[in-house]
């Protein structure tokens, strides 16, 4: 036995009592919980290590180092704590935690999302400072401190902090308030899901996190100027938008000041417009001179791409949804059945020149037709070297769809240059479409590289409330252009823009990562074109996560080449071309 101080939580006790166990005896573990007075246990896993975690009652903790154990190796007894037979298990992030489990020891993990426990359905998962509050267990005066712990960035993970997320887990399934919400609660349960499924799910939890610990602790901003009022509040000038000081409205990190004396000072943010940022601190701030540095500690809000894929993985695994119900999640990585087989193997039309492809080479009239072909296979993956017209392809596209087919097509990237490039093509081709971009990255920052296509642009925070005022600020536009961010976010879909312009068809430009949106399109997609060049620019995040895939990698989908060099040709391109590709 060994102990572990606390003093995260200000509450007793201080010192906490820890049982160390191996995969050999781990049943001792199991009956030890099993025999307690507590009945609903906190579970918690190592964020470096698979097979090593912790459960906890609310006062002794019992940590288990099976990282090395084959699955018949654990005692039955402690198969059925993991699967929440008699007794039950709470954590914050289950989902991550049964997969991690399941992939661990292939047997079933059942248990609470406590990330969840207090909210409605609609809503999506808070950070456990919140849930620990809303609990009633305590009051806390520094939240960070709380959720630093879960952070995957965190350099100081380790023993002590796996034992404190179980700990706290434990204390606050227990509470008062929460007894009842966890008696009635729909648990994550990974026999609700097939194996094929659990297996896909578990990859992309891994690809997640291996990118979640890749972020950096301190991020350093660059700042043009400061301003700091009688209040002791101060107005910073960013001068970049990669490194601006971001507002955070969920205190998953804290700005810090350093003065020309050296001296630090903590903060948080107030708000965000434009190239300026608000920061409020813990204590005033002298005015003693220039300011040295603006740096953030922590962790950026979760993006609602991330919030929309943390939600979907939550409903599949409490049962509510079947992924497979989306037909283009089985078209890509669980094709079913010899119906899925055949529709991907259908052959396409012949495709005959238009207007709208005059302008083209051969290869590139090719893939138009693969794209916009009415039969053929629904999932469509292009190859562009660089010069082969990439760009000039998905523009003749998006024309014929909108001009010939009259069929509403939706365009996105990972960057807002890439959807903006595009966006310039389809002004020269006199095709009608909106690009929808952020406020954040359009004020201030970047207005006038928008400048050719303004009055193409729908800004977020101009978005009509009223659905007849915004079908008119769309007008007749069947194209819209936006980046995978924007294509997540809520409002577009609370305010109706999905209804006016359906998702029928989706070109995805740089291979971006999007798998939770194909099954919140799933009843509108028909036709998905995924374009890129994985060998110049590999899918976001490759560099970090070596086991990436990418859709041109997977093997079962027939793929378009862009073989045709039609930009700034020279005797080094047509070569690269040649041996690279």
């Amino acid at each position: 036995m060994t102990f572990v101080q606390q003093g995260v939580l200000p509450i007793l006790p201080h010192e906490l009592r820890v049982f160390k166990h191996n995969q050999e005896n781990a049943q001792r573990a199991a009956a030890n919980l099993a025999s307690s007075t507590c009945w609903v246990f906190g579970l918690a896993l190592s964020q470096k290590d698979d097979g090593v975690f912790a459960v906890a009652t609310q006062d002794e903790i019992y940590f288990i180092d099976a990282k090395d154990a084959p699955p018949s190796k654990l005692d039955t007894l402690f198969y059925k704590l993991l699967a929440s037979e008699g007794k039950s298990l709470a954590g914050f992030g289950m989902v991550k935690l049964a997969l991690r489990l399941h992939e661990h020891f292939h047997h079933r993990i059942r248990g609470v999302d406590l990330s969840t426990m207090f909210l409605n359905a609609s809503e999506g998962a808070v950070p456990p400072s919140k849930v620990i509050q809303k609990s009633g267990l305590c009051r806390l005066t520094n939240t960070f401190r709380v959720d630093r712990l879960w952070h995957q960035n965190n350099k100081q993970e380790g023993f002590e902090h796996l034992c404190l997320r179980a700990w706290i887990s434990a204390k606050v399934a227990n509470c008062a308030s929460s007894v009842p919400v966890i008696r009635s609660a729909q648990k994550v349960d990974t026999n609700l899901v097939e194996d094929e499924i659990l297996a896909c799910l578990s990859t992309l939890v891994e690809q997640n996190d291996m990118l979640a610990r890749a972020l950096p602790l301190v991020s350093n901003n660059e700042f043009e100027s400061f301003e700091l009022d009688k209040q002791g509040k101060m107005k910073v000038v960013n001068s970049r938008y990669k490194t601006r000081v971001r507002h955070n409205s969920s205190n998953q990190s804290y700005i810090e000041v350093k003065d020309q004396n050296g001296s630090k000072h903590k903060g948080s943010t107030t708000g965000a417009k434009g190239k300026t940022t608000g920061l409020k601190f813990q204590k005033s701030i002298p005015k003693t001179g220039p300011i040295e540095s603006v740096s953030v500690v922590g962790l950026e809000d979760l993006t609602p791409a991330e919030k929309a894929q943390d939600a979907l993985l939550l409903r599949i695994l409490q049962g509510k949804v079947s992924i497979l119900d989306a037909p283009f999640v089985r078209y890509l990585w669980f094709v079913q059945t010899k119906e899925d087989e055949e529709c991907l193997r259908a052959s396409t039309e012949v495709f005959d020149e238009t207007e709208y492809t005059s302008h083209l080479n051969q290869s590139q009239i090719q893939v138009v037709g693969a794209m916009t072909a009415t039969t053929g296979s629904p999932v469509v993956v292009v190859h562009g070297p660089p010069g082969t017209g990439k760009t000039s392809t998905i523009v003749a596209a998006a024309e014929t769809w909108s001009k010939k087919l009259l069929e509403p097509v939706w365009i996105i990237g990972n960057s807002n240059v890439t959807v903006k490039n595009i966006a310039e093509k389809l002004l020269q081709r006199n095709v009608d479409f909106k690009l929808i971009v952020s406020v954040e990255f359009y004020v201030e920052w970047h207005e006038h590289i928008y400048k050719r296509i303004q009055g193409k642009l729908i800004r977020t925070d101009q978005l009509p409330k009223d659905r007849f005022a915004l079908s008119q600020e769309i007008g007749s536009s069947t194209v819209i252009l936006s980046t995978l961010a924007l294509l997540a976010n809520p409002n577009l879909e609370r305010k109706g823009v999905f209804d006016i312009v359906p998702v029928q068809n989706l070109v995805v430009d740089e291979a971006s990562q999007i798998n939770h949106v194909f099954y919140e399109l799933r009843k509108t997609l028909k036709r998905v074109c995924f374009s890129g060049d994985p060998k110049q620019l590999p899918p976001y995040g490759k560099e970090q996560c070596k086991s990436l895939k990418s859709v041109f990698e997977l093997a079962h989908l027939d793929n378009c080449f862009l073989n045709t060099q039609c930009e700034s040709f020279c005797l080094s391109s047509s070569f690269q071309l040649t041996l690279v590709y």
